[in-house]
């Protein structure tokens, strides 16, 4: 996804996210108060108690999936309805387990009327089962939107259903109706708009890819939950129901407007950081843009709410609930923290490092725990109890921001500096407004100055001059440009991430892509661990099922190049004589069919796309052809249909050289399915790349062992050789560096096709240029931009690249001279038998092409281009 384009749907996202939060906070702010006036506190001390088995539950059956299917580069139905099929199996198990339990929680809380209610309230389970899958869908297409509505209609209608309980005498019951009407209608009403249902398809692999992210969210989640439901067990034991309720109530106002805040930039926050992970400096302006966001929206709302939640309570609740003041004003302080703790949280969730999420979560919690068991069970104040909260969250802004230094290069004391203003300013607003409740004035008008005063001073602040230049127009200024987006300085020089590019940097005609750097040292890491460098290990098999899957073949296999890759599959399938090709490809494709014996012979392309002309291969074909090599060109794909009816008729094999075309598509079938065999290169300049590497797919599943015995020197097993064989195997760093691109890959061609896009609309219709249309049924991996400069245009191919040579600007002649053309070759053949291919190769010229190429630098090579004609 274009940063231009991330950033605006993120912003439209975190609009209905925070609409979505506001909008159901508010009604469920008003229904709790209306609950709270016609319930007991130990009503709800019990569903607190409830609460905390229904919570634990939610987090197994969940166990982080959701978010993995949110954060991971590539999913389809398959994921989600494997996903849907694990979660449902667990919410079944544990369902049982609660439903059984029931009785022995009842009892040891001493409370018999538990036992129906917590089995009602736990078929939530199966809902959320079904509910998380939808929501990581909807998430993942940062369509809010959607979600908003089935928060606002679900809320309303499980308030009134709850408060009409009530009123009823339901007591504990209505609680229990209103939770689980949530749940119901929530999935409904998002259902309607999703249309999601599971498939009854399940594939065990991609379990595994998705428990593999998961089970460490699984973990700290039910850390988590656990740490934050702890003291809601200690106190319905150590102390009593009505005490959990009055504590309960305490929690339950901060927290909503806390995660109401921070809730509607933190999901989106993800989603975008996920999409934008391969630009560390976008990640870092985007991260610090949601802690600065949130942080100026959550800590004057909890100091304001700190301030007057005595008049609240008094005013909303009434006196039986006046206990609960103290606690609510803890909890104000604790979920003041939130914006620096979800923040780093969610940025290291989205920048896939869930391992590190887990790390933190076990540390948070040893220390956590330890504070809460020693002020429950030691001491027994119930006070200091929800005091350990404050404690451990301010250690946790540390824990959790440090290990962001590392991971986007954004540290502790930075975050700190981008928040300070942020903490003077309520503090400051909170010294004056809190004094005035000394006037003695009542609730409502206690409110009233109170919100004056603070407000009134919090907007005096934020509107000085001071504060506008130090934070916001200076981070304006500095903000750094979204990854492939050049713009112009002030100075009028082209910069990019502060260099100048006319200057100082010459455009190449491609450029190596690469993933985040400590992304990839975290791959390569268990290495270290394991001392398996090369010989097929873990990496290598772990990137050969991925690219099947990417892929979507059956059979696969890895080479240290794509050279190697078409030698072993010409060897593999015992061809010989004669092998028809193109002289128009690169000289590996010819030189691996002379270098295990066989004839190249050379036929035609067509102009239209510079692929073999399959009229021309008809012509060729002579009693000792045996194969046919076709070359995917620039990535356009072949005439793949009428090569197949030529081979079938002639009994041939057809090998597809298919280095320029991972991740085509014509009709939604990979290039890798074509022919006998398709051989791919991922050299550093490719598309997609391991540094250096290649693999060949096959439909033959009884030569990948074959394969594997040609590329490890014809070894069948530990005292015999086979083969007369060599070294081609694929070694860990390289897999290592293949499963990191592979993981943006998506967003890699996605830049490249704007990058294509904008060569089209500005060189499109020029008279004289030939440029490559893309088929509408064709899905394109834009490796290259070739043009071929015919007569008409006024310049000669030659020309155009002096001329962008003399700007810094690399093109290249690809392919020029043909094969047949080459020292090595040209005593044997001749050009002039391939007409077309000798006309487009004294013609073309590839401009550069790479997803990091601005596209302003793009107007200016087409300007160059351009100005070539008019001279």
């Amino acid at each position: 996804m274009k940063a231009e384009t991330l950033k605006a749907r993120t912003i439209s996202s975190m609009f209905w996210k925070l609409m979505e939060r506001g909008g159901t906070s508010l009604v469920a702010l008003i229904v709790q108060i209306v609950l709270a006036r016609l319930l007991a506190p130990d009503d709800f001390g019990a569903l607190a108690i409830m609460l905390v088995f229904v919570n634990l539950g939610n987090v197994i059956v969940q166990s982080g999936l959701n978010t993995s299917l949110v954060q991971a580069s590539n999913v389809d139905r398959r994921d989600f309805s494997t996903v849907f099929w694990m979660c449902f199996a667990t919410a079944t198990v544990l369902y049982v387990v609660v439903f059984l339990a029931a009785p022995a929680v009842a009892a040891f809380y001493q409370y018999d009327a538990l036992v129906a209610p917590l089995r009602v309230l736990t078929i939530i389970l199966f809902i959320n089962a079904f509910n998380s899958v939808q929501v990581a869908s909807v998430q993942r297409e940062l369509q809010f939107r959607k979600i908003f509505w089935a928060g606002v209609v679900s809320v309303v209608a499980s308030g009134a259903l709850g408060i009409a309980s009530a009123a009823l005498g339901a007591g504990l019951w209505a609680l229990v109706v209103q939770q689980l009407a949530y749940q119901v209608i929530y999935s409904f009403v998002l259902f309607v708009q999703n249309r999601w249902l599971p498939q009854f398809t399940f594939s065990a692999e991609r379990a595994r890819v998705h428990f593999s992210f998961g089970w460490k969210l699984l973990a700290s989640g039910l850390l988590q939950t656990g740490y934050e439901s702890l003291s809601d067990l200690i106190i319905g034991k150590q102390f009593s129901q009505a005490q959990l309720g009055l504590v309960s109530q305490g929690k339950k106002y901060p927290a909503a407007l806390g995660t109401t805040l921070d809730g509607a930039i933190q999901p989106v926050m993800m989603s975008a950081v996920a999409r934008a992970k391969d630009d560390l400096a976008n990640v870092k302006g985007l991260v610090r843009r949601a802690i600065k966001t949130s942080t100026f929206l959550i800590l004057p709302a909890m100091g304001l709410f700190a301030v007057t939640a005595q008049p609240i309570v008094l005013l909303l609740l009434g006196e039986q609930w006046l206990p609960c003041v103290p606690f609510m004003q803890m909890y104000c302080v604790v979920y003041a923290m939130l914006p620096i703790h979800t923040t780093n949280l969610q940025t290291l969730n989205g920048m896939g490092r869930s391992d590190l999420f887990l790390k933190l979560e076990i540390i948070k919690k040893c220390y956590g725990i330890a504070f809460i068991l020693f002020f429950g069970l030691v001491l027994k104040d119930i006070y200091l109890m929800v005091g350990a909260y404050i404690l451990s969250g301010v250690i946790s802004t540390f824990v959790n921001a440090h290990p962001n230094k590392r991971v986007i290069g954004y540290s502790y004391g930075e975050q700190l500096r981008d928040i300070a203003p942020g903490i003077a300013l309520t503090i400051v607003s909170m010294a004056l407004a809190a004094p005035l409740a000394l006037l003695g004035l009542p609730a409502l008008g206690q409110i009233a100055v109170q919100v004056v005063v603070f407000v009134g001073h919090t907007r005096c602040l934020r509107g000085c001059s001071t504060w506008r230049n130090s934070n916001i127009w200076s981070e304006w200024r500095a903000r750094p440009f979204p990854h492939g987006v050049a713009a112009k300085s002030y100075t009028g020089r082209y910069v990019l991430h502060g260099r100048n590019l006319m200057a100082a940097d010459p455009i190449l005609v491609t450029r190596s892509s690469l993933p985040p750097f400590q992304e990839f040292v975290n791959e390569i890491a268990p290495l270290w661990e394991s001392h398996w460098l090369t010989n097929m290990g873990e990496k290598h098999a772990e990137l050969e099922a991925q690219l099947k899957d990417r892929l979507g073949v059956q059979n696969i296999a890895l080479f240290t190049n794509g050279h190697n890759a078409l030698e072993c599959i010409l060897e593999a399938l015992q061809l010989e004589g004669e092998v028809i090709t193109t002289p128009f490809s690169f000289a590996s494709t010819t030189h691996a069919i002379v270098r295990k014996g066989l004839t190249p012979v050379f036929a035609d392309i067509r102009r239209s796309d510079c692929t073999l002309d399959p009229a021309s291969i008809e012509r060729a074909i002579t009693p000792r052809t045996c194969a046919i090599l076709p070359v995917h060109v620039y990535g356009n794909l072949c005439d793949t249909q009428a090569i197949q009816d030529i081979a079938d008729k002639h009994g041939l094999k057809v090998i597809y050289d298919a280095a320029h075309a991972f991740g085509v598509e014509r009709d939604g079938v990979s290039a890798a399915a074509f022919g006998d065999a398709s051989m791919f290169s991922f050299h550093a300049t490719k598309v997609f790349n391991t540094i250096e590497g290649g693999a060949v797919c096959f439909r033959d599943s009884s030569l990948y062992d074959v394969l594997n015995q040609w590329k490890n020197f014809g070894i069948i097993g530990p005292e015999d050789v086979e083969y007369v064989g060599g070294n081609a195997k694929m070694n860990e760093f390289c897999a290592a560096m293949g499963i990191c691109n592979l993981r943006h890959l998506d967003s890699e061609i996605a830049l490249r096709k704007s990058v294509h896009e904008r060569y089209m609309e500005r060189l499109a219709g020029t008279p004289g240029l030939k440029l490559f249309d893309v088929p509408a049924n064709v899905t394109h991996n834009y490796a290259y931009f070739p043009v071929i400069f015919q007569d008409e245009f006024g310049a000669s191919r030659d020309t155009v690249k002096d001329a962008l040579a003399a700007e810094g600007i690399g093109a290249r002649k690809y392919f020029f001279p043909l094969i047949s053309d080459y020292a090595c070759y040209r005593d044997t053949y001749s050009s002039a038998e391939t007409p077309v291919a000798r006309d487009v190769a004294q013609r073309v010229l590839t401009l550069p092409m790479y997803a990091s190429l601005p596209l302003n630098q793009v107007d200016r090579i087409c300007d160059i281009v351009l100005g070539c004609q008019a001279r």
